[in-house]
């Protein structure tokens, strides 16, 4: 079994000595970006080559019981985009698909790994976090638009394909340190949860059509962090309570799962009353007392964000086949933001990524392509990473109108008509 083969910066795998043993691999992470098909190809087709290793496959002990690799979305990249693709709506494929249960989980282990550079391997119980909540949205939004986009490619799809499971089943077959690699996942030590992990290793075992075993946690799975999530964020409550009116309020309930650790499932199943302040712990302020309070400066990272939720917003919500009218709009509002913007710097680097690629607005996909190319553009410029352009509309979505009604997404709905000449 190998691990993150189309990680940007190795080829993982569990088994690297049968790269070095298998005749004329060479293959790096630049050959393998250039031509990811036949890379993917000479990868699953690698089987043990010396009369050790073929006896230890044959006694079921060896590595290739079962053939596969982890894939992640920001493995989504170029060439590898159709391969990958092509993998999930192929039914002869195997796919287990992964999930956490809660959102703010998910993000609190990612923040961790991104700020000490450790993603696999340490606990990291000390390190201290604070939420962005603009980024957290944005985090949470693409999150789960991945997901709809796994599906939308998984569909039709039946049990012999698919198997969908989530990391908490999993995680509570490992005790102690093991566990998958994340943050306050539940983890039993014993009772229902071994049985509940157990049970979810073998669907896996089953479902590879491999011989039931007892699941072994590698030595580098260790668990993250056992601190509860409201421990772990200094600024837990106020997060907290910008989310509480939202379909994430779950993911901050003061849920105790029995070891300590918060647990949920946003969007889904029980609704969890939102959080009260903990002792000690200061509440979010009333409404009166956020007006008389001085007002906050926004930083430029935090207008940065917010533009681009907007702009990405509306270009996923911009129509088809606008009218002249609405493509005018679009230009104009372009060409606006290069000369009333509160930033000085991002407008006339604005102006210059307008000059030099003019907005596409003669379709919904081209706007919204076009502005993914923008985005990258400043993206470059100040050091972030890039996205997949091909799948921005699986990245940003229009305005949820579900509880306003679709009329409020409808862009037409309440423009002015333009006055006729007398």
């Amino acid at each position: 079994m190998h691990n993150e083969v189309f990680n940007e910066a190795k080829i993982y795998s569990f088994n690297e000595a049968l790269f070095q043993t298998s005749p004329g691999w060479d293959w790096d992470v630049f050959l393998r970006d250039e031509d990811p098909q036949r890379f993917l190809v000479e990868l699953l087709q690698l089987r043990p080559h010396t009369e050790e290793e073929q006896g230890q496959a044959a006694a079921g002990k060896g590595c290739c019981k079962a053939v596969g690799f982890k894939l992640f979305p920001e493995h989504w990249k170029g060439a590898t985009t159709a391969v990958f693709q092509r993998l999930l709506v192929d039914p002869r494929v195997k796919k287990i698909v992964l999930r956490r249960s809660n959102h703010l989980d998910v993000y609190a282990s990612k923040l961790r790994a991104d700020k000490t550079g450790a993603y696999i391997g340490k606990r990291l119980d000390e390190i201290p976090l604070e939420v962005d909540v603009a980024a957290f949205q944005g985090f949470v939004t693409h999150y789960d638009q991945v997901y709809v986009y796994y599906d939308t490619l998984l569909g039709g799809q039946g049990h012999a394909s698919v198997l969908r499971i989530s990391y908490d089943e999993l995680a509570a077959a490992f005790t102690g340190d093991a566990g998958v690699g994340g943050g306050a996942t539940r983890s039993g030590a014993g009772g229902a949860s071994d049985v509940g992990g157990c049970c979810a290793a073998r669907r896996i075992q089953a479902f590879l059509g491999v011989a039931a075993a007892p699941p072994k946690a590698l030595a580098v799975t260790v668990k993250q962090t056992r601190r509860p999530l409201k421990e772990g964020i200094e600024n837990f409550d106020n997060v907290a309570f910008a989310f509480k009116c939202t379909k994430y309020a779950g993911c901050f309930a003061c849920h105790d799962d029995g070891d300590g650790h918060l647990s949920c499932t946003a969007g889904g199943g029980k609704q969890q009353r939102a959080p009260t302040a903990s002792a000690g712990a200061e509440a979010p302020p009333r409404r009166a007392e956020r007006h008389a309070a001085a007002p906050q400066h926004v930083t430029r990272e935090e207008l940065g964000r917010a533009t681009w939720v907007f702009l990405h917003t509306l270009a996923a919500q911009f129509p088809k086949r606008p009218t002249r009218q609405q493509q005018r709009d679009a230009r104009s509002l372009m060409d606006v933001l290069t000369r009333i913007y509160p930033c000085a710097d991002c407008a006339r680097h604005f102006s210059e990524i307008v000059k030099a690629d003019p907005p596409a607005v003669s379709s919904g996909h081209e706007f919204q392509a076009w502005m993914c190319r923008a985005h990258n553009t400043v993206n470059r410029a100040i050091g972030k990473p890039t996205f997949n352009c091909d799948l921005a509309a699986s990245r940003w979505a229009p305005l949820d109108c579900d509880a306003t009604g679709a009329s409020s997404c409808d862009l037409s709905v309440g423009a002015a008509a333009p006055a006729r000449r007398r």
